[in-house]
Parts: structure tokens; C-alpha cells; sequence
């Protein structure tokens, strides 16, 4: 709010909460970032991987099939582990554990194989050396790709625009530090906030639209990401709009509500101090009408195409003779832990 022209110490305040504040102005996105939307981290890590597990089978040629495959694991293991899932915060220090975790599982893996064929405890020995140059060279190359990512981000070549839905401190701490910070690869285009809520201020703008708008305000700015922070509406409406965003294929994260407390995760995530989870639609219910149609498909098998039960196929089992002739199996003696008369 602007001060009038003649109230001094109006003007003198206000002129020191904006200069003193954190204000980013918006921006607009890169012609080089609007050609590399398509990207994500997982196409260059995932390659990396692979190349740098595999790479020293060019030296240890004896082991070249137990390294490939080793690395196919390795990569297999990652990905089930979530290491190549959408990442707003990269550190090798937070994936270290899971990295060598898993490369340690595929070497035994293989390291079982590899003795069972070779018998040799020398072949194992140099196999087993061999991949931990592998694992020495997985560490280096994320690293390295960790390094790539964050300087393309930091230089805009690579992003992707945001909405935030909320408008609470929460939001406008979001909003603060993707605006001020680029690592993130995030492009902050504006609020979405219930009509009721105030937008004044020159931290909490723009407003794009409502929070029952999200489709048409997804078309609008070109969003691609959407962030759930403090907004104050009834839940329906807010999985309303969250159901909406995931139907669309946008990348929904979500603060938890109760986010001074540690809660453990395979791979913790946050923007700033303010940690964020990604939401994944539940392939449950699917699933569970899957199985269910599996279980019912034998009994429908049965029936004849008139409506007739198929005559049941009753496995015969041959009778295998016992030690007396007469009697198709033994017949153990009773004993009667009674006493007698």
C-alpha cells in the first residue's frame, strides 16, 4: 500500500521495508529452457550410471559379462529405490547411503554367481576388486551430473514453471526462494488461493487465479508444476484441485502439514528449509480390481457357453503300494497314553 505524498514517516517506512525486504521480480522464461522441457535428471543420471559401472570391464576383460550385468542391477536397484525420481533439492551427501547400499546388494548378487561357476576364490577376489573401482567411478559420476544439473539450472537452461496453491507464510517463503534461488529448476508464475484471502502485498503477487481455476490456469501460464502449501479451504475443494493437476500429468508436490517433525523418507526432498513431497497417484484400486478378475476368471472358465457346469477334471493320483498288501497306505499303530484298567 502506498503511502501519501505528504505523510513523511509513512513514505520513510515503507521505502525501508521494500528496499530491506527480499523481493524478486518475476521473469520470464528462456528461449533455451522452453526447448529443453522435456528434459529430466533421470535421463542423464541414469546413463552416467550405467556407463561409469560398465566402464572398467574394458580392463578386466575376464569379467566383462559379471561387470555388464553388475551394472544392469545396479541401475534396476536404483530405480526401484527412487534414485532417479524427480529431485528439486540434488546432494550426493543425502544419496550416498542409498547409492552404496544398493551397489553393495548387486555385487553380492553377482559375487554368487560368479563363485558357483568359477569355483576359484582368487576369481571372486578380482571380481570383487573390480567392482569396487565400479562403485568408486558410480560415486564420481554422480557427482559429476549433480554438478551439471544444479549450473544449468543456476544459468536458466533448464526449467519449469510453478504455481503455488495457498498464500499463507508458507507460500510466500516458497515463492521467496524459488524466485531468489534458480538451483531449484523451478519458475515461480504466480498464487492460487481461495477467493477470501488478500493479495496486496507485493510478496504475495500475482494472483493467477482461484483454487476451483486450476485447470484454467494451468492452460494459462503453461504450468507444469504445482506446489500445495498452507492454503485455507474446505479438503473437497482441495482434492478437487489437487485430483485435477495430477489428471493433467503436472508434477504435484505437497508440504506437510506437520513439517517441524522428522519424518523418515527413502529420498527426502525441500526447497530451502521447507521440506516437500512429491504426490504419486494410488495404483491400488486398479490393482486390486485386477487381482480380482484373476480370481474369478477360473470359475467363469468352468461354465459352458449354454450356461451348463463343464464337467470338472479330477486329477488322478496313483496309489502307491504299501507294506501290507490290502491297504493303500500304512497304518500307523495307536498307542493310548491312558492307563489301563
Amino acid at each position: 500500500m502506498q503511502p501519501e505524498p505528504g505523510d513523511l514517516e509513512a513514505t520513510f517506512e515503507h521505502s525501508r521495508a521494500v528496499i530491506g525486504s527480499t523481493i524478486v521480480l518475476p521473469y520470464l522464461t528462456s528461449p533455451t529452457a522452453r526447448r529443453t522441457r522435456g528434459l529430466r535428471v533421470w535421463m542423464l543420471t541414469m546413463p552416467v550410471d550405467f556407463v561409469a559401472f560398465a566402464a572398467p570391464a574394458a580392463h578386466y576383460l575376464q569379467h566383462w559379462k559379471g561387470i555388464v550385468v553388475t551394472a544392469g542391477v545396479v541401475v534396476a536397484l536404483f530405480a526401484l529405490g527412487g534414485l532417479y525420481a524427480a529431485r528439486r533439492h540434488l546432494s550426493l551427501l543425502d544419496d550416498l547411503p542409498s547409492l552404496v547400499g544398493r551397489m553393495l546388494v548387486a555385487g553380492a548378487l553377482v559375487s554368487i554367481v560368479v563363485a558357483i561357476r568359477h569355483s576359484s576364490a582368487e576369481n571372486l577376489a578380482s571380481y570383487l576388486r573390480a567392482v569396487s573401482i565400479c562403485a568408486g567411478l558410480v560415486v564420481l559420476g554422480r557427482a559429476v551430473t549433480y554438478a551439471w544439473v544444479r549450473l544449468a539450472r543456476r544459468r536458466r537452461w533448464v526449467e519449469h514453471s510453478a504455481i503455488i496453491l495457498g498464500g499463507g507464510p508458507v507460500a510466500l517463503e516458497l515463492a521467496r526462494l524459488l524466485r531468489r534461488y534458480p538451483q531449484y529448476g523451478l519458475r515461480f508464475t504466480g498464487f492460487v488461493d481461495v477467493e477470501s484471502a488478500a493479495h496486496d502485498g507485493l510478496d504475495s503477487a500475482p494472483l493467477v487465479g482461484g483454487i476451483d481455476e486450476v485447470a484454467t490456469v494451468v492452460r494459462r501460464v503453461d504450468c507444469e508444476v504445482v506446489i500445495v502449501a498452507d492454503i485455507d479451504c474446505a479438503e473437497e475443494r482441495l482434492l478437487a484441485a489437487v485430483g485435477t493437476a495430477v489428471l493433467a500429468g503436472l508434477d504435484v508436490w505437497m508440504v506437510p502439514r506437520l513439517r517441524e517433525f522428522a519424518v523418515r523418507v527413502s529420498s527426502p526432498d525441500h526447497i530451502g528449509a521447507i521440506p516437500v513431497v512429491r504426490v504419486r497417484r494410488s495404483l491400488r484400486p486398479g490393482l486390486r480390481r485386477y487381482f480380482r478378475r484373476l480370481r474369478r476368471r477360473p470359475a467363469r472358465a468352468r461354465l459352458a457357453p449354454g450356461g451348463a457346469v463343464r464337467p470338472a477334471v479330477v486329477p488322478v493320483v496313483p496309489v502307491v503300494p504299501a507294506q501290507r498288501s490290502g491297504e493303500a497306505f500304512p497304518v500307523a499303530p495307536r498307542s493310548s497314553t491312558r492307563p489301563g484298567p
